[in-house]
């Protein structure tokens, strides 16, 4: 009645509506907020026209005033105001995005995201619209406001391949339900049987449960559908975890026959070489490594920690130093290669390969952190000044 008499003796101004709606949602009637705003907006079109900076500002007090409820159904009500042809959807996507960067870049909102969003939920097909949405609602909104634009965003778009893994990533990590996860992963398989990323996704949920049939079905699927390097990788990969050595070397050489270049897959038919006790057969699979796939730090590192482990130290020195000549700036070959010094308690040798390593990789933070380990207490302090102005 109250909100009646005010609307008759000033039927232009706005804020009375506004503060109707604070009011119901501060008595907890959610529901009733977007109908209010709804039914206000209509009654002052026939009046007076309220432009959408007022709006918006309208928005942004009720959101400063933690009216957020309020504020996201201005924004969500007042959509087309002010634009001149609601069917030319290009051009009001082109003023929705406008006026969201717009207050993204002045900070007008605190969750400017739901800008984004309900431009979205009017351009339902654009998923470029969505991720901006995504984005800022991980930046300034809840866990559960994410979870809820991640659904709209994969129901709208369910041809995105992203919007699953986003969507699956969300329920595993943040609402600890892995079980959901798996479903929103098995219908992404259902409509996209052939994205690589979801079988790789679902099968790292099936064994975080242990769940390995289900995993080895759906990488034999996957060896049919894709028949990527990494699958095949991650068949092999399973075979070894759950006890199944040979079938993990059959699978190995069959994959190493298909993808001779992917250096990942030497690693891991290495790695059931050295549990047989086969060093000989270790060394001849990293020989073919070196030769077949572009240069790897990690083929050489893993290599020469092989020759470590046998004591042969003198052999281990020169796989690192070829790996080197391959690849003379790779940092992570030089932190091998002092590390290899050190375990040989070649403190002095260490020291000297740390120098020569930061001449040639000189922003290297690694190789900076380990030189200041290396020097003696006093003179670790001005080791950090020099990595500083490094």
């Amino acid at each position: 009645r109250v909100l009646n008499n005010a609307c008759k003796k000033i039927p232009t101004d706005h804020t009375i509506w506004v503060h109707a709606a604070k009011l119901e949602e501060a008595e907890g009637n959610y529901d009733t907020v977007p109908k209010l705003l709804r039914k206000g907006i209509k009654n002052l079109n026939k009046n007076v026209k309220i432009t959408k900076d007022q709006w918006l500002k309208e928005a942004y007090d009720a959101e400063m005033s933690a009216s957020v409820v309020t504020a996201r159904a201005i924004i969500n009500e007042t959509l087309y105001v002010g634009i001149d042809d609601i069917e030319d959807m290009d051009e009001n996507k082109r003023i929705w995005l406008e006026t969201a960067e717009n207050f993204l870049d002045e900070e007008l909102l605190n969750d400017p995201g739901h800008l984004f969003s309900a431009a979205a939920k009017n351009v339902p097909k654009d998923h470029s619209v969505w991720l901006k949405a995504i984005n800022l609602e991980k930046e300034h909104g809840t866990n559960s406001t994410l979870g809820s634009i991640l659904k709209q965003a994969l129901e709208s778009c369910g041809e995105i391949e992203l919007f699953y893994l986003m969507y699956a990533k969300h329920l595993w990590k943040q609402d600890k339900n892995i079980d959901a996860a798996i479903s929103i992963l098995q219908d992404g398989l259902h409509n996209l049987e052939s994205e690589e990323e979801l079988y790789l996704a679902l099968i790292k949920l099936y064994k975080e449960k242990r769940q390995y049939d289900e995993a080895r079905q759906l990488l034999i699927k996957g060896r049919q559908k894709c028949d990527s390097n990494r699958i095949w990788m991650q068949s092999a990969q399973l075979e070894r975890e759950v006890g199944n050595p040979d079938q993990a070397r059959k699978i190995i050489e069959t994959a190493i026959e298909k993808y001779p270049t992917f250096y990942k897959l030497y690693l891991i038919a290495a790695t059931l070489k050295i549990e047989e006790g086969d060093n000989e057969g270790t060394r001849k699979i990293y020989e073919e490594a070196t030769k077949q796939c572009k240069p790897n730090p990690h083929l050489w590192i893993c290599y020469a920690r092989m020759e470590q482990s046998l004591e042969n130290y003198s052999k281990a020195r020169t796989l690192l130093q070829k790996g080197r000549i391959k690849l003379p700036k790779n940092d992570l070959l030089w932190l091998e290669t002092i590390w290899l010094e050190i375990r040989a308690e070649n403190l002095k040798i260490a020291t000297h390969l740390c120098s020569k390593a930061l001449q040639i990789c000189p922003d290297s933070g690694r190789l900076w952190s380990l030189a200041i380990e290396l020097e003696p207490a006093q003179q670790r302090k001005a080791k950090s000044s020099l990595a500083y102005k490094a």
